[in-house]
């Protein structure tokens, strides 16, 4: 158990280090947008995959190794509720999108503008 803490510790550590020097750097020194918006990019793609590790992965090794009937349905029931989150969370981006960006005075467009249901 306490090999387990250090370890947690030690990365807690390393992964606080990274913000000390990520503020010392956009304190110190002007950085462009464009390399702000690679590393946001990075920081939400790494989030992403976060995710898919921690809750897709585990749901649907419940799915493929359910054993009876009960256990079926349980995992399908959970596998359910993953996607309508999924699904929920896309589309609430998409049309709460546009009041972000009026506020910002940008052009209103949302994720679908391109499809004719949005329109």
């Amino acid at each position: 158990m306490e090999g387990y803490v250090f370890w947690a510790a030690m990365v807690g550590v390393i992964a606080s280090i990274s913000l000390l020097f990520g503020s010392a750097i956009g304190i110190y020194f002007r950085v462009s947008s464009t390399v702000i918006g690679l590393m946001a990019a990075f920081g939400a793609g790494a989030l992403l995959s976060a995710l898919a590790l921690e809750l897709v992965a585990p749901t649907i090794y419940e799915l493929s190794s359910a054993k009876d009937a009960k256990q079926r349905l349980e995992a399908e029931h959970h596998f359910f509720l993953l996607i309508v989150g999924a699904v929920v969370g896309g589309l609430l981006f998409c049309f709460t999108r546009p009041t972000y960006k009026s506020k910002r005075r940008l052009p209103k467009k949302n994720c679908l503008h391109n499809f004719k249901v949005c329109s």
